[in-house]
């Protein structure tokens, strides 16, 4: 919990000698530059957070509510609802902070998000995580334990994944492993790219990966459940190939209207964004000389704005 809040003093820091009158302008421009990997740095960690505690309350809070007798009060009845909506705005939410300090950290002179790309961004993860979350809980509300055997089946695979891409962001072994099980973590839940490159193979296997689990568990759960009377049963099959719909749609108008770079962009080409899931700050921030005579490699990555 200290992490977060060792990099926002760092951020401060850095921002106010950005702006200080008595460093020359090109301290002023390095100490910049490691204001927004702080910023980046920061975000990664409150996107941990986010998944690490947010995410999995989200599921076991659901199934409390399909499983359990409703017999709490009035006041229970709406707190509980409202806590579980502002923790999937919460997740979502760390997502979209996440990438737009991401985008600064790689580039400052690049247009950020605006108004519109950062909305259909949002919505985009919004339905990512959001119909993951239901169908997990509802999948766990009938299979209890076999939710779990299939969520672990789906983190060491992710793990592997992550692994046979071989981010080059740690040096030891044992930091690349905890890397790879962490991301893997967040792979249960959405999309993280880890790879330098265009994308769209990893993000078409994995999104085809995670709909066909999404349906398959929807089946299942709609075959066994003896609740077809409940509120939630049409809903929930209504909501889950919904959102697969409006997660595709809104994807493929963020990146043709409103990604900052949509001009560049050929129609069906780069559905994902060729940024890294993380790179560490712990590396020296390059003069605007060093910078340009770079030839674009960070930390054994290159990345692609």
């Amino acid at each position: 919990m200290i992490g977060p809040v060792v990099r926002h003093i760092e951020y401060l820091y850095h921002g106010c000698k950005s702006r200080s009158a008595t460093l020359s302008e090109k301290d002023r421009k390095n100490h910049y530059k490691q204001m927004l990997h702080e910023d980046t740095d920061a975000g990664m960690m409150r996107m941990l957070e986010a998944f690490l505690e947010s995410a999995p309350q989200l599921v076991l809070q659901m199934y409390i509510i399909l499983t359990e007798t409703p017999d709490d009060g009035l006041l229970m009845s709406i707190i509980r609802p409202v806590s579980m909506v502002g923790s999937w705005i919460g997740v979502s939410w760390s997502l979209v902070s996440y990438h737009k300090a991401l985008r600064a950290s790689h580039n400052e002179e690049e247009i950020g998000l605006s108004l519109c790309g950062t909305i259909f961004y949002y919505i985009w993860r919004a339905c990512e995580v959001g119909p993951r979350v239901v169908v997990l809980a509802l999948f766990a509300s009938q299979f209890q334990y076999y939710m779990l055997i299939a969520v672990a089946v789906h983190w060491a695979t992710m793990s592997i994944w992550v692994a046979l891409q071989k981010p080059e962001f740690y040096r030891k072994t044992i930091d690349k492993i905890v890397f790879d099980v962490v991301i893997g973590y967040i792979l249960i839940f959405c999309f993280q790219n880890v790879q330098s490159g265009h994308t769209r193979y990893r993000a078409m296997l994995y999104y085809f990966v995670i709909y066909a689990e999404n349906l398959v568990m929807l089946v299942a759960w709609q075959y066994i459940t003896t609740q077809k009377s409940a509120w939630y049963y049409f809903a929930a099959l209504g909501i889950i190939p919904g959102a697969i719909v409006i997660h595709i749609v809104v994807q493929l108008l963020y990146y043709k209207c409103c990604h900052p770079r949509s001009m560049d962009i050929v129609c069906c080409i780069n559905p994902v964004e060729n940024y890294n899931c993380y790179q560490s700050v712990c590396h020296e921030i390059k003069s605007n000389e060093e910078s340009k005579a770079d030839t674009g490699v960070n930390n054994g990555q290159t990345f692609e704005v």
